[in-house]
């Protein structure tokens, strides 16, 4: 009995040494006692699958592969103890989460965030570091009893954090009582069964594969030597290390072995206290894995780089590339490479640090380029579908049926309804904003359909709804019965609702659909996700079944438990290549091993403090003899063995890449271990990835790429000295009509070469899409100038765009242009109109306005919900303040409301503006928001109510984008003698801000008094305005006093022009001049059937940028061309507008 040592550095043959041994006594007495070959979790497998393939007999019988906890199992099955009742790691945090809420005014430090369902966790992982350590309620006591005798901050703070520890520490194991077993009591009941004998082994036992070990491990590994014949322990360490001599000197603390040597002095000393022998190590020094030159040397030069090597690095490739994406291209067109030299996938390891930054470029690229992988990782299951559908229900007991959590159960695909159901039931339900536990739950049926929607629509989607609402009513009324309840009957409830929607038999067929279509992985996660939360629901009802709890609780109960969701997959095929990461994988033997992502603060990987416990505080703990885990510091210096292990796992080809900039673009330094590499092989000369992979052939990689860097060539029409592209053109040709994917690819990519996304409508089609007379509102001709493809889908195909589920800003604009309209055909009535509204008028109209908007907007659905109540009185509001801010100005000027929501069309009192165009009329239709009369009836104002700030834009007026303002003066020009019996002079075309600005003030006491008289003259009216007529608008601005207007007085009484709004009446007529040409050339551009994809553009500003149609345009830059505007002058266009600026270039 007693250890043997068997020391090496990486390829030296510690896991062959195993391996022989193991063979040969399998070979000599296949039944003979059971050999235990202790391995970390993730190498079980590839390790039998090498020990069966490695014996004569093809198997073996007597060997048992395992990690120290399926050792645990055996042990307990086998020495009694295992028909405890056991408490898995998701059940403890569930028990946490529990006494969290159980004990949270008792909590000192973490009393703030206990509703966090994070919490539970962060707190297991700290309780169970201090289990690993060894650390007693006793010590942490001790530890909290001399922070407390300190007076700073620091030690305040951990002994609040030690005090919530040790209370959830104590009640956790008051709780547990004697009847279950936790991970940490089971282990200490493994080491009483080794110390009473009950357990003994008449075979071997292997240890293989470990850096570190902990207090428990190194408990069990001396309980282990003195039960077995033999316990053969390998370590990654140099056979000359210090650490191994019989003194036990202490590691290098910059060592690249600092790790596994702390592991073994630390399991060294528990040996000695048990009095388990050891005997002398087998150093092995001769490599045997690292056949190339060149390998070996990194091998042994990497921990204590020696002087410069003129080893040629024939079998290491460094490659640099501009971004992620490109270096995994890279890396998978050397994979290729690899193959065609006759390797398999299997022979093939890719590396990172973190996989979570490559995972999906990986899944990308080497789909591909037809790789097959498996990627090494546990996988969260927050996705699936069965969790989705028991959040959401739960979300709908506790927060009466909102619309976000019901859509979520409806596209589960388990609460009965198929997709285009759910799609039906959604788009209704977006239409109509329901939301809202009232309309879920009402007994009649849904009738919200306005008038272009047909009745059967509601036919259909009312059956949908009753039947998510009869399946969802009781689990709802189980989970809100009064007070608390027995945790067991809110979980009995929610696998009533399971049943009810028959979730069991709905993942059976999709298991069993994914196995017939090959989708193994995709079974395997329905699979697991089941079993994991029937196992999580018994663990519950087992361990808090009694416990009465609220709804609340019980939901924070089940998210605790559903965060540890996670899917652990095997491989589907053994011939893959292996991707993973360096701190968890533990691969096979590989002829190449790729490394990717060599980067500063990729990899070494930058270390931060633990959730729980900073490294300072444990600088603390260590002093109390309270062992911890490394802090962030020692865990940056232990990344140097994460390297060496990288470096050292292929046999003949080594692979190292970087990217020189992140995905934003950012720039990338080089990792430390990447300039090591450049300094141990100086021939080593990185290779560069350019930056534009279709000009390079050589770094291209699969058929795509091939004919899309042939397509980029045709294009460009480049023509350069020994250029391949045209004879690779002329063989892609050629290839076009013969059978093969190839020729497919060919055939679909040449459509591309004549593709210029040009949009042409003939005449016959556009003649009955516009049809002369063509009756248009400003709005479409505003649309048509931005560009003209825009306008045909919008007024051409008229596609029906799924609204948004909350109040949008053309809704709020909608209820404030609706409200003032009725609240200005009262005041038009009125005899003093706005100069007779008082403020407590303003406050009463403005509250019957937002109650009739309640009644109206969106289906009489307003008010469902309690942000969409917020917003009505916030339009209340700000319709009090627009009523007060046009009473002040109504005083200052002698214009009186005449018209409001003046309507002119065809169907309407004032009718169209025609305008003739060489393709035929066009009625110019739409609607005036007010106009107001001067008290003699010569002159008119016409009003635009904006929610936003808005100013005459002569740039935008010109060219055809802002015609709304201008378009009511044309109508009042046209049409005021109609109206009003006598021909009308323009005064003035403004804007109207709807919503006060927030101004920012130095103190609140600067701020402006509400109950002063120009306080709601600060906003002002922006627009044109006619000098002759700017008296009548603003009667006190000779006197000098601050204007509404836009309008300044000289010191000699004239007005000035500077930044002014001030147009002349010339100019004015001029101006409408211009607009009535303007629409007339928009109008026959829409008759003509022009649809051409042409934004407009404005500088920077472009009509893309707002624009709902992009996936249907697909306007390109690079491609395609803007319709770029000329910026005008306001002088410009007001002088002298007949001058036309070209509209394209």
């Amino acid at each position: 009995m007693g250890v043997n040592l068997v020391i090496g550095r990486s390829g030296t043959g510690k896991t062959e040494h195993c391996l022989r041994e193991i063979l040969r006594q399998l070979q000599d007495d296949p039944l003979g006692p059971p050999i235990h070959w202790i391995v970390p979790d993730q190498a079980t497998f590839v390790l039998e699958r090498r020990l069966m393939a490695a014996s004569p007999r093809g198997g073996f019988s007597r060997c048992r592969i395992v990690s120290f906890e399926l050792l645990a199992q055996d042990i307990l099955s086998q020495a009694g103890g295992a028909a405890v009742p056991q408490v898995t790691a998701l059940g403890r945090q569930m028990i946490l989460g529990h006494l969290l809420r159980q004990f949270r005014g008792e909590l000192r430090f973490f009393d703030r965030v206990v509703q966090h369902a994070s919490l539970a966790s962060c707190l297991d992982t700290a309780l169970a570091e201090l289990e690993r350590g060894g650390a007693t309620p006793d010590q942490l006591q001790s530890a909290i009893d001399g922070l407390l005798r300190q007076s700073d901050a620091d030690a305040q703070a951990l002994a609040d954090k030690l005090h919530d520890l040790h209370l959830l520490y104590c009640a956790y194991g008051n709780y547990l009582g004697q009847e279950r077993l936790d991970p940490g009591r089971r282990m200490r009941q493994v080491l009483d069964c080794l110390a009473g004998g009950r357990w003994s082994s008449a075979g071997p036992i292997y240890v293989d594969g470990f850096f570190t070990f902990t207090p428990w491990e190194r408990r069990l590994l001396a309980g282990l030597a003195k039960a077995c014949p033999q316990l053969t322990l390998t370590l990654l360490i140099d056979p000359d290390s210090p650490a191994l001599d019989v003194s036990g000197a202490p590691p290098d603390e910059l060592g690249c072995f600092h790790r596994v040597e702390r592991a073994w002095r630390r399991l060294r000393e528990v040996f000695l206290a048990q009095g388990v022998a050891i005997h002398s190590p087998l150093r092995l020094r001769q490599q045997h894995r690292l056949a190339a030159p060149s390998l070996a040397h990194i091998e042994q030069n990497f921990a204590a780089a020696g002087p410069p090597s003129q080893v040629r690095a024939e079998e290491i490739l460094a490659v640099e590339a501009p971004d992620r994406r490109a270096e995994v291209d890279a890396a998978a067109r050397y994979i290729r490479d690899l193959l065609s030299r006759g390797l398999r996938l299997r022979e093939i390891l890719l590396l990172v640090r973190d996989l979570d930054d490559y995972r999906d470029l990986i899944a990308a690229s080497f789909a591909e380029h037809g790789i097959r992988f498996f990627a090494d990782r546990r996988r969260s299951m927050a996705h699936h579908p069965l969790l989705q559908l028991l959040r959401s229900a739960l979300a709908v007991a506790q927060q009466r049926w909102p619309r976000r959590a019901v859509l979520a159960i409806a596209r589960s695909g388990l609460a009965g309804l198929t997709f285009d159901e759910a799609d039906r039931l959604e788009n209704y339900i977006l239409a109509h904003r329901i939301d809202g536990e009232e309309l879920w739950t009402q007994a009649a049926p849904w009738q919200f359909s306005s008038a272009s929607e047909t009745p059967p629509d509601e036919q259909q989607v009312d059956p949908l709804r009753r039947r998510i609402a009869d399946n969802l009513l009781p689990f709802v009324s189980a989970m809100r019965s009064a007070g608390p309840q027995p945790l067991r009957n809110l979980a009995a409830a929610v696998f009533d609702l399971l049943d009810r929607l028959d979730v069991r038999g709905t993942l059976a067929q999709w298991i069993d659909s994914a196995r017939a279509a090959g989708q193994h992985e995709q079974a395997d996660e329905h699979e697991q996700v089941w079993t994991q939360l029937t196992d999580l629901f018994e663990q519950m009802v087992d361990l808090l079944g009694d416990e009465a709890v609220l709804a609340a609780d019980f939901a924070q109960i089940v998210e605790t438990g559903l965060e540890g969701f996670t899917l652990a997959l095997a491989p589907a095929t053994l011939d893959e290549v292996l991707v993973g990461q360096v701190d968890r994988t533990r691969p096979p033997e590989v002829r190449a091993c790729l490394v990717l992502g060599l980067n500063e603060g990729s990899f070494p990987r930058s270390q931060h403090d633990a959730a729980v416990l900073t490294d300072a505080e444990r600088l603390r703990l260590a002093q109390v003899r309270i062992e911890l885990d490394d802090g962030s510091e020692r865990r940056l210096l232990d990344e140097d063995l994460l390297a060496y292990y990288a470096f050292t796992r292929a046999s003949q080809h080594l692979y190292l890449s970087r990217p020189l900039a992140d995905d934003a673009g950012r720039k990338l330094g080089p990792s430390p271990y990447w300039l090591r590499m450049l300094e141990i092989l100086p021939q080593l000369r990185p290779g560069q990835v350019p930056q534009d992979t279709r000009l390079s052939p050589a770094h291209l990689g699969t058929p795509s790429q091939l004919v899309g860097a042939v397509l980029h060539w045709a294009r460009e029409g480049r023509l350069e000295a020994d250029c391949p592209w045209p004879s690779v053109y002329q063989y892609l040709v050629r290839c076009a009509d013969e059978p093969t994917p190839l020729a497919g690819l060919c055939r679909r990519a040449w459509q591309a070469l004549s593709y210029r996304n040009e949009a042409v409508l003939a005449r016959d089609l556009a003649s009955r899409l516009f049809a002369a007379p063509l009756a248009v509102s400003v709005s479409q001709l505003e649309t048509m100038a931005a560009c003209p493809f825009k306008h045909f889908i919008r007024y051409g195909l008229r596609p029906v765009q799924r609204p948004d589920p909350d109040p949008t800003a053309l809704d709020i604009d909608s209820a404030f242009t609706q409200a003032l309209g009725q609240i200005g055909a009262e005041l038009v009535r009125a005899p003093d109109g706005y100069r007779g509204l008082s403020p407590q008028r303003a406050r009463q109209l403005a509250r019957h306005s937002a109650g009739a908007i309640a009644q109206v907007l969106r289906d009489q659905i307003l008010l469902s919900s309690g942000r969409n109540r917020h917003l009505l009185q916030y339009i209340q509001q700000s319709l009090e303040q627009a009523l007060n801010r046009q009473a002040a100005v109504a005083h200052r000027g002698m214009l009186r409301p005449a018209y409001a929501s003046l309507a002119f069309g065809r169907r309407h009192r004032v009718g169209p503006a025609t305008i003739d165009t060489p393709a035929g009329p066009i009625l110019l239709e739409g609607r005036i928001d007010r106009v107001d009369l001067s008290q003699d009836g010569s002159a008119f104002a016409v009003f635009d109510y904006r929610l936003d700030d808005r100013r005459f834009d002569a740039t935008r007026v010109y060219h055809g984008l802002a015609l709304q303002l201008v378009s009511g003066l044309l109508i009042m020009q046209l049409h005021g003698r109609e109206l009003t019996g006598r021909d009308l002079a323009p005064a003035a075309a403004l804007y109207v801000r709807l919503l006060e600005p927030l101004q920012r003030v130095a103190h609140p006491s600067e701020a402006p008094d509400p109950s002063d008289p120009a306080f709601h003259l600060r906003a002002r009216l922006r627009g044109l305005v006619s000098s002759d007529r700017v008296n009548i608008l603003d009667t006190q601005l000779a006197s000098g006093a601050p204007s509404f207007l836009a309008v300044q007085v000289n010191k000699d009484g004239t007005l000035s022009r500077h930044r002014s709004d001030l147009a002349d009446p010339h100019q004015l007529r001029a101006l409408l001049d211009h607009a009535r040409r303007r629409v007339a050339e928009l109008g026959r551009r829409i008759l003509e059937g022009e649809i051409a994809v042409r934004p407009y553009r404005i500088g920077t500003e472009s009509a893309c940028a707002r624009c709902s149609y992009r996936a249907i345009c697909r306007f390109e830059p690079r491609l395609n061309r803007y319709n770029v505007l000329t910026v005008v002058d306001r002088d410009q266009v007001l002088s002298d507008p007949s001058e036309e600026t070209p509209d394209e270039r």
